[in-house]
């Protein structure tokens, strides 16, 4: 028994010395914490993009409320524009036929 857990050993190594730039394979998020216990590696820090994503749309209301306040137009459109292009009905059908349009041009 000793003799085949140091060849399961012996196997093992030579696994993880082949496979060892690959990384680590792709496990479910439910089962990290098992894989990362067993193999003794640390999970990567997920690094999200929302805290930028929620600065520039910050950035954007504020110029946006300043354009407004200021009464500016950038490239011929003005904060009155946006409004009424945002509250506007869209017509689903008038897309649809517009985009078969498109892809029958092509």
């Amino acid at each position: 028994m000793e003799d085949s857990a140091m060849r399961r050993e012996q196997l093992l190594k030579q696994t993880r010395k082949r496979y060892e730039s690959a990384g680590i394979p792709a496990v479910h998020p439910r089962y990290g914490h098992i894989y990362h216990g067993l193999y003794e590696e640390k999970p990567a820090a997920a690094q999200g993009s929302f805290y930028l994503r929620l600065a520039i749309g910050i950035v954007c209301f504020v110029l946006y409320v300043w354009a407004d306040f200021q009464d500016i137009s950038v490239a011929g459109v003005s904060s009155d524009h946006v409004v009424s292009q945002i509250e506007e009905q869209t017509n689903i059908e008038t897309i649809i036929e517009t985009w078969k349009e498109n892809v029958a041009a092509k």
